[in-house]
């Protein structure tokens, strides 16, 4: 199983279907043609950050879409994470997280799916 091919993609698809706006997230870095390289996101951060909207009260407006900043990782079922990798990936839920943001562990789409209710 490749977790991007049969399971991040998927659930970007879902994310969008449902109108969630979604950016995928790439951490690392990467050659440039050039010859140099170029940073991407730290080590840790999370596959996927979506905005989905729940219900709250804003200024006594009444119950109005919110959107609250929810970090999704993809985890192949039976994959292998790299020690220093899960270290990263905890440091960076712990800093969402104090944030107010969510940060959801996915296997299947069915976690999402359930996450998003």
């Amino acid at each position: 199983m490749s977790e991007t091919s049969d399971l991040t993609g998927p659930i970007m698809e879902l994310l969008e279907k449902r109108g969630i706006l979604c950016f995928r997230m790439q951490s690392g870095k990467i050659k440039s043609r050039g010859g140099g390289w170029m940073k991407l996101c730290r080590a840790g951060t999370a596959d996927i950050l979506a905005f989905p909207r729940y219900l709250c009260d804003v200024a006594g407006m009444g119950d109005v879409g919110c959107p609250r900043p929810c970090w999704l990782e993809t985890k192949a079922p039976n994959g292998k994470t790299a020690k220093e990798q899960r270290g990263a990936q905890e440091a960076f839920r712990v800093r969402v997280e104090a944030e107010g943001h969510r940060y959801i562990v996915c296997t299947s789409i069915r976690d999402v799916e359930a996450a998003l209710k």
